[in-house]
C-alpha cells in the first residue's frame, strides 16, 4: 500500500479502477546493460567507483582546476556511455525542436556536462558548505503562501539542475525538517555510500531521507504525520516510481506518466503543493524557482480532484524544464 492509499475523514482506500495505473518501468534508473554491470561491477557507471572518484576529484582540483575535472568526465562519458548519449538527443529532440546529428551530439553533450557540474557543485556544498554559492530567488511570494499555514507543504522537484533541493537552498528559506523521499540508487554499496553523505544537517537543516520500497503503508503514515505536524515533504513530480500509480498527461505535446502519489497525500494531509526548482546559472550560482502553490480540491470526485492537480504539476514541470533543458537529468528515452 502506497501513500496514496490513506484513509482520510472516512475515505477509503482507492480501489485499481478509481485510481491512476500502475507504471511498469523505472525512470529513475538509468539504462541497464545486465552482463556488462554484471562483468564490472562496481566499476559499472551506476557503482560506487565513479561517485567516489568523482568526489576525490572536486576535493583534490579544487577552483581553478576544477574545470579540467568536470571537462574529463563529461568527456569519457559522453563517448563511453553510447546508450545515453542516444536517449539525451532523442528526448532533447522533443523539447528543443529536431536538429542534425551534429547539433544532436551538442546538445547531448551540454546536458552530460550540465550533469557533471551540478554534481560537482553539489560535491564542494558538501564540504565546504555554501559561502562561496549565489542563490537567486524567483517566485518568493508563492513560497510565503504556500507554507503560511501550520500544517506542512508538499515541495515537489524535477531532476532539473541540483534537484536535490533541500542540500542547495538557503537557510532562511527551509527553516523546517525536509523528508525527502527517493528511490534507492540500483547498486546497494552505492545507495549506502549516498546515505553517508546525505543523513546529516545541511545549511542549518535537518534532512531526513526516506528510500521508497514498494508498497509501503507505514511510510506513507510517517509522511503524513510529519505534514501534520508541519514538516515539509520533498517528493519527484518529474517521474514516477517503478510500479507506482501515474495519470497520463502530458509533456511538450507527448504523452507522460506523473506521479499521482504527490496529490494523493496532499489531499490526505489538507496540505499544498509547490514545484521548486534549482537551476544553475554558473559557477556556484543557482536561480531558485518556484511555481504558484497547488491546492488539491476535497470533492465528491475523488479521482478528478487528484488528476486535475496532477495536470497542473505537468504543466508546471514543463514550464521549468523549458528554461533549462540540457538540466533536466533524463538518461532514459521517455517520450514514445
Amino acid at each position: 500500500m502506497t501513500i496514496g492509499q490513506l484513509k482520510s475523514g472516512g475515505e477509503s482506500p482507492p480501489s485499481a479502477e478509481d485510481s491512476g495505473e500502475r507504471f511498469p518501468k523505472n525512470l529513475h534508473a538509468p539504462p541497464q546493460s545486465t552482463w556488462v554491470s554484471r562483468f564490472l561491477g562496481r566499476f559499472y557507471f551506476t557503482g560506487p567507483f565513479w561517485y567516489q572518484i568523482h568526489l576525490w576529484g572536486v576535493q583534490s582540483w579544487r577552483r581553478p582546476l576544477l574545470p579540467v575535472w568536470v571537462g574529463v568526465f563529461s568527456v569519457f562519458f559522453f563517448v563511453v556511455l553510447g546508450r545515453v548519449r542516444r536517449n539525451l538527443m532523442a528526448n532533447l529532440s522533443v523539447i528543443l525542436g529536431p536538429a542534425g546529428l551534429l547539433r544532436s551530439w551538442g546538445r547531448a553533450y551540454h546536458a552530460i556536462r550540465d550533469w557533471a557540474w551540478c554534481r560537482s557543485e553539489k560535491y564542494e556544498r558538501f564540504e565546504w558548505g555554501e559561502d562561496d554559492f549565489t542563490f537567486v530567488i524567483e517566485g518568493q511570494e508563492h513560497w510565503d503562501a504556500a507554507s503560511s499555514g501550520e500544517r506542512g507543504l508538499i515541495v515537489l522537484s524535477t531532476h532539473l539542475g541540483n534537484f536535490e533541493s533541500g542540500t542547495f537552498l538557503p537557510k532562511h528559506l527551509l527553516d523546517r525538517t525536509i523528508h525527502l523521499v527517493r528511490e534507492p540508487e540500483l547498486d546497494p554499496k552505492a545507495q549506502a555510500w549516498m546515505d553517508r553523505l546525505k543523513e546529516k544537517k545541511v545549511g542549518g537543516v535537518d534532512i531526513v531521507t526516506h528510500i521508497e520500497i514498494g508498497d509501503d503503508f507505514q511510510r506513507g503514515l510517517e509522511l503524513l504525520g510529519a505534514l501534520r505536524r508541519g514538516d515539509i515533504v520533498a517528493v519527484t513530480a518529474d517521474r514516477p516510481r517503478s510500479g507506482g500509480r501515474v495519470v497520463r498527461a502530458e509533456l511538450f505535446g507527448r504523452p507522460f506518466p506523473i506521479p499521482e502519489g504527490p496529490a494523493i497525500l496532499a489531499r490526505t494531509a489538507e496540505v499544498p503543493m509547490i514545484l521548486l526548482s534549482v537551476i544553475r546559472e554558473g559557477r556556484r550560482r543557482y536561480r531558485v524557482v518556484l511555481r504558484p502553490p497547488i491546492v488539491v480540491e476535497r470533492t465528491a470526485d475523488r479521482q478528478a480532484d487528484i488528476e486535475r492537480a496532477v495536470r497542473q504539476m505537468a504543466s508546471d514541470v514543463e514550464h521549468v524544464i523549458a528554461r533549462a533543458p540540457t538540466q533536466w537529468f533524463c538518461f532514459q528515452r521517455v517520450f514514445d
